[in-house]
């Protein structure tokens, strides 16, 4: 019987593997697609998130974002411009595989291509059955996303979800040399949602996510932010797209108990004003590794710390973003009158977006009124 199981291998997974066999444990990873492989993100890393990788930076960077352009249509915008990069752009191929070999170097096992069917917990353990057979483990960090099998023996409600559609376009023949060094988002083309566009290598990212009702309104809001790139969209050469499901944060979920952890896009850990996922599952990973080593032979472990320690950490973030995603896409006219009189809002949130309490130091340098949107949190 192996110490622990960790289903999926993204950059929770990785790094809650990468963690646990650092400290000796026998470590067994599982995902059900074989690496490098492709993963419809943006892949968007804040400094703060960086910070967390276990590799320097020339083993996954494909751009380093300093200016943001913000629209309200097509024809109204801002620009925030920092001499300090704003983000930096990966590709989740790279970055993931760069996070899972970090782990294999340490003493994980992987087994690619395989596939998770159920989990049946036991006295003493939890047996993962597969499409390779069944396997043991004292424990199971779930970090299989947004639809997670893992989820099913905590018998937590299924995630409430946005919609998103993302596609790799190569980059356009332009005139705008900024284009491939700036991170659009536009406030107008998604019903309580928005779009993006994030520069890579030798592609570029676009995307949408909102809150659609049908396929109609999402191809809408997607060749709605195409236009960002050319006027004639049919001109635009698209390798690869596909959708997914950005998973919203509730606090009320079982993330942990029955000798089962969730992590990352499982445990809901997205930001709902950004979409942003990495950061959250880098921490949540760090946090369920280490909860399995200080865990993994106690007679009564203590899942309570788990939910405790995570919650110290993001919970207070993961609220403030929903709360703002709820007023910025609520009143997105208003708020975007504001950003454009008050220039020293976006430069507060990008600042505040590189240290650890990102969204609470925000929010701590508001203005006394504005702060009252966030009394109770």
């Amino acid at each position: 019987m192996r110490d622990v199981i960790v289903i999926g291998l993204g950059p929770a997974g990785s790094t809650a593997a990468r963690i646990a066999s650092e400290q000796g444990l026998n470590v067994l990873g599982i995902d059900k697609a074989v690496f490098p492989r492709h993963k419809p993100c943006a892949a968007g890393l804040t400094a703060r998130a960086c910070r967390l990788l276990p590799m320097h930076e020339s083993e996954y960077l494909e751009q380093k974002v300093h200016s943001i352009r913000i629209y309200m249509g097509m024809n109204k915008h801002i620009d925030l411009t920092d001499s300090e990069p704003v983000m930096i752009t990966s590709k989740r191929e790279t970055l993931d595989t760069a996070l899972l070999r970090r782990a294999i170097q340490v003493g994980t096992e992987v087994m690619e291509d395989c596939r998770v069917k159920s989990l049946q917990v036991e006295s003493g353990g939890v047996i993962v059955r597969t499409t390779r057979g069944n396997l043991k483990a004292r424990f199971v960090i779930g970090c299989d996303g947004v639809n997670s099998t893992a989820r099913k023996a905590l018998h937590s409600r299924r995630q409430p979800s946005l919609p998103a559609w993302e596609a790799e376009v190569e980059i356009p023949d332009s005139d705008d040399k900024e284009l491939a060094r700036t991170v659009h988002f536009d406030l107008s083309c998604s019903y309580k949602g928005y779009g993006w566009i994030f520069p890579k290598k030798e592609s570029i990212s676009v995307g949408v996510a909102g809150n659609y009702v049908n396929r109609a309104q999402i191809d809408h809001a997607f060749n709605k932010m195409l236009m960002h790139l050319t006027k004639n969209t049919q001109t635009l050469q698209i390798t690869r797209q596909c959708g997914h499901l950005l998973p919203l944060f509730t606090i009320s979920n079982y993330i942990s108990g029955n000798r089962v952890l969730l992590a990352g896009d499982a445990a809901g850990l997205v930001d709902a004003f950004l979409g942003e996922g990495l950061y959250y599952a880098l921490v949540s990973g760090e946090i369920a590794g280490q909860w399995v080593v200080v865990n993994t032979h106690k007679y009564v472990p203590d899942y309570s710390n788990y939910r405790t320690e995570l919650m110290q950490k993001v919970g207070r973030e993961l609220i403030i973003s929903k709360r703002l995603a709820s007023i910025v896409y609520g009143m997105r006219q208003m708020m975007f009158y504001l950003a454009e009189k008050k220039p020293f809002i976006l430069k507060e949130f990008s600042r505040a977006l590189s240290q650890t309490d990102g969204y609470t130091a925000f929010v701590r340098n508001l203005p006394i009124p504005w702060r009252l949107y966030f009394w109770n949190v």
